[in-house]
């Protein structure tokens, strides 16, 4: 596999959010995302990873993009 170049649009997707509550990439039109998957609930590594991107959501908003 190889990366997507830069610029490529990402096809609409649906993700579940909570149990019950599910988001559309669509919902976020015109601004830049920043989508994050990691393999681990729980693990170490994961969660520092998810508490550094939560303590930068500041700087990514100055980017116009979403967490």
């Amino acid at each position: 596999m190889t990366a997507l170049p830069v610029g490529t649009k990402a096809p609409d997707l649906t993700l579940p959010t909570t149990s019950d509550q599910k988001v559309s990439l669509s919902e976020f039109k015109g601004r830049n995302v920043i989508l994050v998957f990691y393999p681990a609930d729980w693990s170490p590594v994961c969660s520092d990873q998810l508490a550094l991107y939560n303590e930068l959501r500041e700087q990514f908003a100055d980017f116009n993009a979403s967490l």
